[in-house]
C-alpha cells in the first residue's frame, strides 16, 4: 500500500504510514523511497504523473521515519513517496505534491 497523505512543508516532506483497508493485508513497512523532480517552469505536475527511476533520490533507514528534508527544495520542485516491505515490493506512489 502507499504513504497516506503525503505533503510538503518548506522544505520538508512529511507522509502518513498506510492503513489496512478492506480486503488488503499491509506487510510490514521496511523503508519508505522518495522521489523528486524539478520543473522548468515551476507548475504543479498533474495529478497521476509517476516519477522515473532515475528520480529516486533518497530511502529511509526504517518503516517508522514518516519524513525527509530536502536540502535542495526550491519552488518548482515536486515529491513522490512509496513504501517497500521486507521483501522489497514497492507500494504504487502516492504523490505528486509540492
Amino acid at each position: 500500500m502507499p504513504a497516506d497523505g503525503v505533503g510538503v512543508s518548506g522544505t520538508t516532506v512529511t507522509w502518513a504510514a498506510p492503513t489496512s483497508a478492506a480486503g488488503c493485508d499491509v506487510s510490514p513497512i521496511a523503508f519508505y523511497r522518495i522521489y523528486r523532480r524539478v520543473s522548468e517552469t515551476g507548475a504543479a505536475l498533474p495529478a497521476g504523473t509517476v516519477p522515473l527511476l532515475s528520480e529516486r533520490i533518497f530511502a529511509t533507514s526504517g518503516g517508522r521515519i514518516t519524513q525527509w528534508t530536502d536540502s535542495a527544495h526550491t519552488n518548482k520542485t515536486s515529491y513522490w513517496v512509496t513504501s517497500v516491505d521486507d521483501l522489497n515490493a514497492e507500494s504504487i506512489v502516492a504523490g505528486p505534491v509540492k
